[in-house]
C-alpha cells in the first residue's frame, strides 16, 4: 500500500483512492473484517424491521448483502461520495446516494438507524461528522459505528496522518477516546453521557450512548462496535 496516497488529510486523494471499483470489495470480503460485519448486522436486525436506514460510507453496499431478507428495512439508503463505488453495488434492493457524510441531503430525525462502516477513521474532521450522523438520527433511533480497534497495525501507519490521532494511534474527539476499547468498558453510562454531551446537545437535549461488546475475543482485538442511542429528554 502506497501511504502517501492513501493516508492522507485530503479528502480529493481520499476519494481517488476509493474510486477502483474491485478495493472495497477486497478490503471488506473476508477475514475479520466480515465477521465484524455479520455482529454489527445482527444488531441492526433487531431494530430495523420495517424502519428506515443509512448506511454512510457505504461504497459497493457489502454490507447489505449480509441483511436477513426477512428483516429487510422499508427504506436503505446507501451513501458514498464515490459515483464508481456506488455503481458497483452488490445489493439487490435500496436506494444509492451520491454525497458527503459532512453534508448530509437529509432532513434532520429521518433515519431509524445509521451506520457508518471503517469509514470514520479515514475522515480528517470527525465532529462534523458525528454531528452530521446524529442530526439525521430520529428521536429514539441510533448510531451505529465500526471500526478498527486501537492496537490494530492500520494505526500505526495512519497516526502520522490523521490530525485527530492521539500518539498512541487512537482517535480523539475532544477527551474521549473513541478506539481504545479498555478504557471504555470502565465507563459508566453517566460518565458516556457526560462525555458526548457537547457533540449532541445541539441535537438533542440529551444522548444516552452504550458501547456494545459482544463481539467474539478474536474479533474485539481489531475491531470495537459502538451504538450510540438517542433520544429525546422528557421535560
Amino acid at each position: 500500500m502506497n501511504n502517501e496516497t492513501y493516508f492522507t488529510d485530503d479528502l480529493h486523494s481520499l476519494k481517488k483512492y476509493w474510486e477502483d471499483k474491485d478495493r472495497a470489495i477486497r478490503f471488506l470480503d473476508g477475514g475479520t473484517r466480515t465477521s465484524a460485519l455479520q455482529v454489527l448486522v445482527k444488531r441492526v436486525e433487531l431494530d430495523i424491521h420495517q424502519g428506515s436506514w443509512l448506511d454512510t460510507g457505504t461504497g459497493s453496499g457489502f454490507v447489505q448483502t449480509l441483511i436477513d431478507t426477512t428483516v429487510v428495512p422499508t427504506l436503505f439508503i446507501g451513501l458514498d461520495f464515490s459515483g464508481i463505488m456506488l455503481r458497483t453495488q452488490q445489493s439487490p434492493y435500496g436506494e444509492r446516494v451520491m454525497g458527503s457524510t459532512f453534508q448530509l441531503p437529509f432532513r434532520r430525525n429521518s433515519f431509524n438507524i445509521v451506520t457508518n462502516i471503517f469509514s470514520l477513521s479515514d475522515y480528517p474532521e470527525i465532529k462534523i461528522a458525528f454531528i452530521e450522523l446524529g442530526r439525521v438520527v430520529d428521536t429514539a433511533g441510533s448510531l451505529v459505528h465500526l471500526d478498527y480497534a486501537i492496537g490494530d497495525d492500520y494505526w500505526e501507519r495512519r497516526k502520522q496522518n490523521h490530525n485527530n490521532l492521539a500518539d498512541d494511534g487512537s482517535i480523539i474527539v475532544g477527551n474521549i477516546n473513541l478506539r481504545s476499547l479498555e478504557q471504555i468498558k470502565k465507563w459508566s453510562p453517566e460518565d458516556m453521557r457526560i462525555v458526548f454531551q457537547k457533540y449532541l446537545e445541539s441535537i438533542v437535549k440529551t444522548a444516552s450512548i452504550s458501547a456494545l461488546f459482544e463481539l467474539p475475543k478474536e474479533i474485539t482485538r481489531k475491531f470495537i462496535l459502538t451504538q450510540f442511542y438517542k433520544y429525546r429528554s422528557k421535560k
